[in-house]
């Protein structure tokens, strides 16, 4: 059987990312035998991994020895430090977008260089890229013309929503105490400059419509960059726009269920999975910017926007969901390995 070495540092995060490593995993598993190397673990925080990722001195010697054999094949989740030898049969990396890339100003400046480099150490060496839409995969093509090729596309999939809650987080705490009100509207993502949130702060601010917008629950853990828009978040007026920086996946499953539509505010996206699981999974009418991933798997169902102007006028409309897209087979997944 295949063996594939597998970066598991991503499989417990709460994050859209993370959420991504889990399914490719367990439909991976399925068919190759799998080893995972830095396996995640609840007791280091995401930085504190990350650092590790970064260490030089954390790549054991058996993964150098594994990492020369022929017939080994390497998945990362994410771009990182890890690079195999030049003989690695398969180096295959999930790449969701090349923001880092093209947009360096959204990230901290060594996150920025850190993707740079390593994304060209991957076109050097051969890697294939999996992308999670055809945007990226132009993106990439455009960018990094050594990838011709070697870029695969392969949509990120929803999961099962756990019911249960765990009564300790922030969203959990605020339905316990009724704090989210009959309706509203639902933004998910990590707080962070390509998010967008200072869009949902403006349009909230304006007076004229003030009073028939619904409560906007914005559900994503502090990012980078973002001091300013944190603090107006924190303070804003929480019966007009509340945010939950932490949210269990049962609590989430709450949020989605009573909602009264998603919304995103992103400057740009790589794919969205919050999107993708409001309406496939929740059935959920979607507000989207107009940007090119939104219209590649929600051009049917959803309503676009480019300005507060536009979404105003939403806002005034009857909102409709269309059907869902049709889900990738895991054979496409698993042909990019044999």
């Amino acid at each position: 059987m295949t063996k594939i070495l597998f970066d598991g540092s991503f499989l417990d995060l709460h994050t859209g990312i993370g959420q991504d490593s889990r399914m490719i995993y367990s439909e991976l598993n399925e068919y190759f035998e799998l080893k995972t190397l830095f396996p995640g673990s609840p007791l280091l925080s995401h930085r504190i991994r990350r650092k590790f990722l970064s260490a030089r001195f954390f790549l054991t010697k058996k993964f150098y020895y594994v990492s020369s054999q022929r017939e080994f094949k390497f998945f990362q989740s994410q771009i990182s430090s890890v690079v195999p030898k030049g003989n690695c049969a398969v180096w295959a990396i999930r790449v969701h977008d090349i923001f880092p890339l093209t947009n360096p100003e959204w990230f901290a400046s060594i996150t920025a260089n850190n993707f740079c480099r390593q994304i060209r150490k991957a076109e050097k060496n051969n890697a294939i890229i999996i992308t999670s839409s055809e945007y990226t995969k132009k993106q990439i093509l455009k960018h990094l013309p050594g990838f011709n090729n070697r870029v695969f596309v392969y949509p990120c999939k929803v999961r099962n929503f756990p019911r249960k809650k765990c009564y300790n987080c922030s969203a959990c705490k605020l339905i316990k105490e009724k704090k989210i009100q009959d309706k509203f509207f639902i933004a998910v993502g990590t707080v962070e400059p390509r998010k967008n949130y200072d869009l949902a702060i403006d349009f909230y601010e304006l007076s004229s419509i003030h009073e028939m917008l619904p409560q906007l629950v914005v559900v994503g853990t502090r990012g980078w960059k973002t001091n300013k828009i944190c603090q107006k978040l924190k303070h804003f007026n929480k019966n007009k726009i509340l945010w939950l920086e932490t949210c269990c996946d049962g609590a989430l499953n709450y949020l989605f269920s009573f909602s009264t539509a998603f919304i995103s505010f992103s400057k740009n996206e790589g794919f969205n999975l919050p999107a993708m699981e409001a309406h496939q999974i929740f059935q959920k009418p979607l507000i989207l910017t107009d940007i090119a991933i939104h219209r590649e798997y929600h051009s049917q169902h959803a309503y676009f926007f480019r300005t507060t102007h536009e979404l105003k006028d939403i806002y005034r409309k009857e909102l409709v969901s269309g059907e869902p897209n049709p889900k990738t087979p895991s054979k496409a997944l698993i042909n990019i390995f044999t």
